[in-house]
């Protein structure tokens, strides 16, 4: 038998694509089989020539720099899908909310945040950011951090899991278990409130996830061994940013659970001060229980917690426990916390009250937060231009803007601060515009690292008031 080499593999994949070109170019864009529709996408669709000529705008984004060259891989969504119905093949006309006052600068309602600030230099200022896949392994949070920590103080990257499965730009973090190290997919067994529902607790409504929304269980019955986990954090970007440096290690967790924090010579209700935490930290974790997340941390200055929950929606929070919730706000002296949502229902929404009831249940959410932490303002950012194919045309999806404009209203009525992502982006097309740009990955939905880090800086600008 003919040894199969690397040649051969090459020249099928390229048969394989010029015979589905064939099929684009000989088929009609429609035809009808069997009494159905059935629509084949023409070879300029594939090939993208008729990207932009479906959009007439003419606002630029004046604050993007130049093109260079990005490797980065756009980070798959996996939907928290609101409905099981797919989209439709038209797109209805969004419509206009005319009872905005834009002229509102909705930072006065973050007035907590800003005074908390002024005492950052003798005690410790907790934001927790929230998001869906945009921010994932620091994305855009890392950006609002640095700023907050050079302006006032601070270090460390907040909440982390037990077992890292995302990787992160500012920490490099290792989970052994049974003396292996532990990959992407293995660990501890995991649970969380976001994602596929086979991933959830079976004691519904109200179970312990902790406020990263998601726990990782030490019980020997699920895995051998894995009452024995050691967890190896290294700091990277050390002598560049503040996030590098902290000088205590918070643990959440329950159960009995005996927890040593290597380098460590003060423990207060988990809470380690620790000598040096810029080149190396072990912490080893015996027992059986359940781990909500390790926190590095500075007895002042600002903290930046950096929570992705991939494919959320961002209305799960209700369903959380709330004393948990609670606790950590409290504990943490949280002053202010970011919520980043509405990405993730725009693929399945077309229709106005579909729209309107999303923003009723993030409504609902933010209400929960006021009341769960009494002492922090609140800032939800809006979601980000996103592109879908229609006809073989880009275009911004129709109900994003209607989106935009019911989150901002309703961010006004309920007193909260609003950033716009979308209208930072130069409004409808501006995703196409950041890809062109190498700020915008090829789905037209996600970021580049660059594009990412401009979103960042963005909003750190309008958070603290240098715009």
């Amino acid at each position: 038998m003919k040894k199969l080499r690397p040649i051969h593999i090459f020249l099928f994949m390229c048969c394989c694509m010029l015979l589905l070109a064939a099929i684009c170019y000989l088929m009609p864009s429609t035809s009808h089989w069997f009494g159905n529709e059935i629509r084949t996408p023409q070879l300029t669709e594939v090939l993208e020539l008729e990207a932009d000529s479906a959009l007439t705008t003419t606002t630029p984004i004046s604050e993007c720099p130049e093109a260079t060259t990005t490797t980065t891989t756009p980070i798959s969504e996996c939907p928290e899908a609101p409905t099981t119905k797919a989209p439709t093949t038209e797109s209805p006309k969004a419509p206009v909310i005319d009872s905005i006052d834009y002229s509102v600068d909705t930072r006065m309602f973050l007035s907590v945040f800003y005074e908390s600030l002024q005492q950052a230099d003798s005690m410790p200022i907790r934001v927790v950011h929230y998001g869906d896949s945009q921010i994932e392994g620091d994305r855009i949070t890392m950006q609002v951090r640095r700023a907050c920590q050079q302006q006032y103080g601070g270090g460390g990257v907040g909440l982390i899991p037990l077992h890292q499965t995302i990787s992160m730009r500012t920490v490099s973090q290792t989970t052994i278990m049974n003396g292996e190290v532990q990959q992407t997919g293995e660990g501890p067994k995991r649970y969380m409130i976001y994602g596929p529902k086979s991933n959830r607790l079976p004691n519904g409504k109200g179970a312990n996830y902790g406020p990263m929304g998601h726990v990782a269980y030490m019980d020997d019955s699920l895995v051998v061994g894995s009452e024995d986990i050691s967890v190896q954090i290294k700091p990277t970007g050390k002598d560049k940013h503040p996030e590098s440096y902290f000088n205590r290690v918070r643990i959440l967790q329950s159960g009995d659970i005996t927890t040593t924090v290597h380098s460590s010579f003060i423990k207060n209700d988990n809470v380690y001060a620790i000598a040096d935490s810029t080149s190396y930290l072990r912490i080893d974790f015996k027992g059986k229980g359940e781990v909500y997340g390790i926190s590095l941390e500075n007895d002042h200055g600002v903290t930046v917690d950096n929570i992705p929950m991939r494919g959320c929606a961002g209305t799960i929070f209700t369903s959380l426990s709330s004393k948990q919730l609670k606790d950590y706000f409290s504990q943490t002296s949280t002053r202010l916390i970011i919520m980043q949502f509405g990405g993730n229902v725009m693929p399945y929404t077309d229709q106005e009250k579909e729209v309107t009831q999303y923003v009723r249940r993030i409504r609902n959410q933010v209400q929960l937060m006021k009341r769960l932490a009494p002492n922090s303002s609140i800032l939800f950012v809006g979601p980000s231009d996103m592109i879908e194919r229609k006809s073989g045309q880009l275009r911004t999806y129709a109900m994003l803007p209607f989106m935009e404009q019911s989150l901002r209203k309703m961010a006004i009525e309920e007193q909260i601060g609003y950033f716009s992502i979308f209208e930072a982006m130069g409004g409808e097309g501006g995703m196409i515009r950041w890809k062109e740009q190498g700020l915008a990955g090829s789905d037209y939905v996600h970021f580049t690292r660059k594009g990412a880090d401009k979103v960042g800086e963005l909003l750190a600008q309008w958070l603290l008031k240098q715009d």
